[in-house]
């Protein structure tokens, strides 16, 4: 995974930066978007979608679910429009459900139902119930993604659980912001704090590099994160020790010296 300077983690000045122009903003959503970013490591996509289901009682952890119901207009054109017309074309062949895996038919990629009938969680009848009742619906990146994330700093998760009472949306209190509008509030944050090239996902790379400096392995990296594989994970570690060599390289004066 390289890493161009979109892709470099939010420094810590940049989101100390970013929390003061939150706060002198004044706004809970403000705070808890940025704040909880940076102790979740959510992608844009989970931090959208969570809802009050996702917090334990008592427990400084959140819970993302391995497939949900939503209604926003993303996850009605491009889950269910989608999941839709590839579930008609599989069941109108004549090719076993099994021998659906990984094929391409007619320009059409019809193993996309198949891919999420079959994922730990979901399983074909429950998808289905959602394609039947004509329901968004919503689930993470991979099956690791569905994953339990702690959240030690119990004032930031008191924040978040704050704005999704004041302004969480639907029966389960849906989080109130979409990725559109996730993005335009970090932007003008940004603008405020004088920043350039701020984007949510600056905050995951933090987050993952924060881990690997306080000294987690990348197999605890993963799980917290919910890579697909150790090598998503292992960015993060390496990542962290070219930050220190650079460190090094700069602050480093050598025996003797002052």
């Amino acid at each position: 995974m390289a890493w161009g300077f979109s892709h470099q983690p939010l420094a810590d000045e940049e989101l100390a930066a970013m929390i003061d122009a939150a706060e002198d903003h004044g706004d809970i959503l403000d705070e808890a978007v940025v704040e909880g970013l940076a102790v979740t490591g959510m992608r844009i996509g989970e931090w959208c979608h969570q809802d009050r289901t996702w917090y334990e009682s008592d427990a400084d952890e959140l819970r993302i679910a391995a497939i949900k119901e939503c209604d926003c207009g993303e996850c009605r054109r491009e889950r269910l429009e989608p999941l839709l017309e590839a579930r008609q074309v599989v069941c109108e062949s004549d090719k076993p459900f099994s021998g659906w895996k990984g094929v391409i038919e007619d320009g059409k990629v019809v193993n996309r139902y198949v891919k999420y009938a079959r994922r730990d969680g979901i399983g074909k009848a429950r998808l289905d119930f959602y394609l039947d009742n004509a329901a968004g619906i919503w689930w993470p990146k991979s099956e690791t993604s569905a994953r339990v994330i702690p959240v030690p700093d119990s004032d930031v998760l008191e924040k978040m659980e704050w704005a999704l009472e004041l302004h969480g949306r639907g029966e389960d209190a849906q989080w109130p912001l979409t990725r559109h509008g996730t993005s335009k509030r970090i932007k003008q944050l940004a603008e405020k704090a004088g920043l350039e090239a701020v984007h949510a996902h600056r905050w995951r790379h933090h987050y993952g590099t924060r881990m690997a400096q306080d000294g987690f392995s990348a197999h605890e990296i993963k799980e917290a994160m919910g890579h697909s594989e150790l090598d998503q994970s292992l960015t993060y570690v390496q990542f962290s020790g070219r930050r220190l060599r650079q460190s090094f390289d700069e602050k480093w004066s050598g025996l003797g010296h002052d």
